[in-house]
Order: C-alpha cells, then structure tokens, then sequence
C-alpha cells in the first residue's frame, strides 16, 4: 500500500488520477479524487489499529513470558473469546472490508480507462498494468486476512511480536499442523517418481520419521543410506563440558555468564574459527554483550545474527575474511551456510534444539499425536529435534580435508535417557568429556 500512497505524495494514486482525467472525458464517477483519498487514508488508518491490536492481543495472551525475553510468539485460536481476540476480529473484518473498498473503487476507475486503450500510449499502457498488479496483490491481502482472522480452519495460526517495535515487527503466519496429506495427495500421488535426498533425513539411521511426516507409503519407498565419503573419526572430537550448570537450576543470567566463560576459553584456544549455534536469540545477544564487556577477546571480530548487521550469507563472508573471528548464530545458521576449510575449525552447540512445548506448531502438532493415541515427544519433538542437531553438526566437516571439534554445552546429551539418541544419529566419533581446563588442552593438542 505504501507505493500507491496518498494523493498529495504523487504516487500511484496520484499517477492514476491523472491518467484518468486526461483519458476519461465522461467521468460519472460516484467516487471523486477526494473521496478515494479519504479510503485510501482509512485504509492505512485501519492497518495500524490492526497491528496495534493484535500486538495488544498477543501480549496478553502470553502470561508465561520470561520477563527477559522481548520477542513473542502466541498461538490464535478459534476459540478464543476474550476480548482482546473479539477486538482483533472486528478490526479485521474492517481491514477487509476497506480493502474491499478501495479495489473496487480502484477497479471502476482502470475500467474507465480501458474503454479509450487504443488511444493510450505505451507508456500509459505500462502504468495500467503496474495498477493492475497492485490491485492484485491487495486482493491477496485482503483474501489472507478472511482465512487468518476471519474463518475457521485447519490452520495453525499464530502471532509473532518484537515488544521493543510493536508497530514494525508485528506478524500473522499460519501453517497446517501437518502436511503429509497434501504431499501425498497433490505431489508425490501425481508423479512417476520422486528422489528425495539429503544428509538429514534419518533419526538414528531410521527413515522412519521423515517417510511419516512426507506422507509416504513405506512399502513402496524404496530407500538407500549412501555412505559419507568423510573419515569422521578421524576428523571431527566431539567435547563435552561437565562443569557447566543445569539451566533450569540456575538463572539465565547465571548461565548466560557460565556459558560465556567458556566460550572465551574455547575461542582462545582455537584462535577463533568459530561457530557458536544458540536456539534463542536472546541467549545469543547476553552472551554477545557479555564477551564484548569482557575485554579478553578484544582482538576478534564477534560476529552475531540479529546484532551485526547484514543478511546469513553476508555475516558469513565477513566471518571467513577476519584471521581470528567468532560467528553467534541462531535459527538459520544451524542449515544451509558453508565454510570449508581452516574458516572454521570449531563448532559449539549451546543447547540441543528442542522447539519449545508452547511454539504454536509444535502445540499444535502434540495436539493431533494425542489425538491419535501416540507419544507427542518421542514422535516429534525428539525426532525433529534429532534433525535439527544433525543439521548444526553438519556445518563442521565440509570437505575430506577438514578436521575441528564440536563442543556441546547441554548436559542432557549425556544424562537424559534419550541424549544417546542424538549420538547415534550422528557418525560415530571420538566423545571426550571433562572440565574446561582438560578440554581447551585437548583443542590445543587436536588442532
């Protein structure tokens, strides 16, 4: 909406008005210049109130929120009835309706236009077609906001709020809970054959989890487990500190600083080259503040998501250009960044990475598993979890010729029943645990 703007910003609303009164000559429009500049005002006014709403919405809805976490995410629920969730509704249905409005009013006006089109110019022609690409798009816009708001459906629907910039970073996502079906049904039922491949499809060299969650049929799978070219035994030490707190024992400001600590160490003596991956990016901005308070890695470039700015793959060339260079990632740097070689010779995993129980998708998931009688953790939080650690330890070993060390932080891979899980979904290597003292002195000795 910012592009087609207010009459007076000369726009294309502005643009519109004037290739309509130089191609029109009998206008009968109901709906004047002025009168379509008030709907366009209305519009804008109604987005905001929408947006400030549902952040509203969702700030209340969140009643469990560590009071040190500034971003939220709550789940939209049918059934919902308090009254910040009718306010939403209501505002909704107004957005829709505005919208409604001013295509149509935008539509009246494009029809005028074509009835004199031989007569127009190319350059007339063009604009006509960018309109018309803009109505477009609001069609979509407001055909989203019917399905997110006002009609029930299938669909996991939630909000996702910065509280710190309501007004800029207030999002609506939705996504079925499951999509085996549609797979099933729409894609692979419709085709002769289709090779699906990756490095992370299997949870303790199972299939079994991936086939489930693409919808396939296992007998008439045919599945292969290609072997990696890479010695990872001989490659790749895997670390385990045994002097670290319990984080659900201590503070997260405790942890934070314990976790920090040892980063420093570790960095110091693997001279950087390192990758830190965090499952929550307020963990990784303390931890970030706390290494720079320091002062002891002032000679390194700290490079972190979210605080340094730049897209994934710019903060991971930056990375690869500093001699001595840490790089503090979460979400999207557990997959698909690549840094081969001495870049990185040091991966570090803060915390396994389970989705939180109260994620919207991961509720709504648990939700069907129980419906149907299974285990919501060990049929998905786990296994889906497994991957994701799968995804993270990938980002180490690139090439034949790499060799570095992975450290991880989270006790539970050794003390939980189901850490051993996690180990054996990954290529056997050798497991070294200890205090931070005994492990720098292995990093040393290692790389």
């Amino acid at each position: 909406m910012t592009q087609f703007g207010l009459y007076e910003q000369r726009q294309l609303f502005y643009k519109m008005e004037r290739l309509f009164n130089a191609a029109v000559v009998e206008k009968g429009m109901h709906i004047t210049t002025g009168k379509l500049n008030e709907m366009v005002s209305n519009l804008f006014y109604e987005m905001d109130e929408f947006f400030k709403i549902t952040a509203l919405a969702a700030k209340k809805n969140v009643t469990k929120r560590n009071e040190n976490y500034n971003r939220i995410k709550t789940r939209l629920m049918s059934s919902d009835t308090g009254k910040e969730w009718l306010a939403l509704a209501n505002s909704g249905e107004r957005l829709a309706f505005s919208l409604k409005d001013l295509i149509n009013a935008i539509n009246n006006r494009m029809e005028a236009v074509k009835k004199v089109k031989s007569s127009l110019n190319s350059e007339q022609l063009s604009f006509m077609e960018e309109v018309h690409s803009l109505t477009g798009e609001l069609e979509e816009l407001r055909s989203s906001m019917y399905e997110l708001i006002l009609k029930s459906t299938s669909m996991v629907k939630w909000v996702e709020v910065d509280l710190r910039s309501p007004q800029n970073t207030t999002a609506i996502y939705a996504q079925p809970a499951s999509a085996a079906n549609e797979l099933r049904d729409r894609f692979f039922n419709m085709k002769k054959g289709v090779v699906v491949t990756s490095a992370t499809l299997t949870v303790k060299q199972k299939f079994d989890y991936i086939v489930n969650e693409l919808g396939l049929n296992k007998n008439n799978t045919a599945i292969v487990q290609i072997p990696s070219p890479f010695q990872y035994n001989q490659q790749v030490q895997l670390l385990i500190p045994d002097d670290l707190p319990d984080i659900k024992s201590v503070s997260t400001e405790d942890y934070v600083t314990s976790i920090t600590e040892h980063i420093i160490s570790i960095a110091e003596a693997s001279r950087g080259r390192m990758l830190v991956l965090f499952t929550a990016q307020e963990m990784l901005k303390k931890t970030y503040e706390l290494i720079k308070e320091s002062g002891f890695l002032s000679e390194y470039a700290i490079i972190a998501q979210g605080i340094t700015s730049g897209s994934r793959s710019r903060l991971t060339r930056n990375f690869k250009r500093y001699e001595k260079a840490i790089l503090l990632g979460t979400s999207s740097f557990w997959e698909g960044i690549d840094i081969p070689g001495e870049d990185l010779s040091c991966l570090v995993i803060v915390r396994l990475p389970f989705s939180p129980p109260d994620d919207p998708l991961t509720e709504a998931k648990a939700e069907l598993i129980k419906l149907s009688g299974g285990n919501p953790f060990s049929e998905y939080s786990l296994p889906e979890a497994i991957l994701r650690f799968k995804q993270g330890f990938g980002r180490l070993i690139r090439t034949e010729q790499d060799r570095g060390v992975i450290v991880i932080f989270d006790k539970r891979i050794t003390t939980a029943n189901y850490g051993r899980d996690f180990l054996q979904s990954i290529p056997p290597i050798p497991i070294k645990t200890g205090n931070i003292d005994k492990l720098v002195e292995r990093i040393l000795s290692w790389l």
